[in-house]
């Protein structure tokens, strides 16, 4: 379907492309979601901040590293969020690559996007199972800094997401 439409050059709506976005996840056809999102990108459908993150956690869980980079590579900066980073650094994690996951997170407080709590737990729970554990105190302690000074009404809507997404613990 995707093909016939890119070939025929036919509009498709962002509800016929989530469905296939779902179809292709609940299918495992992972490597297929990349195209989609590309087609999207391409004929200017938006993904959206939230389901990219999704979609680019889902590809991490499933080890499919290449795939999650590709579908973050193809957001456009503004939907580059607290969330997305996150659910980027988790399929970094995921996939054995800690460098990389913290090079990510390096950029991302960089470009000065925010930092969640969501976050923070990303990243101590990759450097636990990956056995990195003298990278620690560093990040709970910055986390523990965030927590100490995040008040309710100071935590954007992106980082209630974050945490609701990465951090079992939080609570709105």
């Amino acid at each position: 379907a995707l093909e016939y439409s890119v070939e025929l050059d036919i509009e498709v709506e962002r509800t016929a492309y989530l469905v296939l976005l779902g179809l292709l996840i609940r299918t495992n056809s992972l490597a297929n979601v990349v195209d989609v999102v590309y087609v999207m990108a391409r004929t200017g459908v938006s993904l959206g901040t939230h389901l990219s993150a999704l979609v680019i956690y889902r590809l991490g869980c499933a080890r499919e590293l290449g795939c999650a980079v590709k579908v973050f590579g193809l957001l456009p900066d503004e939907q580059r969020s607290t969330t997305t980073y996150t659910a980027l650094i988790a399929a970094y994690f995921s996939a054995g690559d800690v460098d990389k996951g913290l090079k990510a997170f390096e950029t991302m407080k960089r470009l000065q996007i925010n930092v969640a709590l969501g976050t923070y737990r990303v990243l101590i729970t990759g450097l636990e199972k990956s056995g990195q554990v003298h990278k620690l105190d560093t990040y709970r302690t910055e986390k523990k800094i965030l927590q100490g000074r995040s008040c309710p009404q100071d935590v954007s809507s992106e980082e209630i997401i974050c945490n609701l997404l990465f951090a079992s613990d939080f609570l709105v």
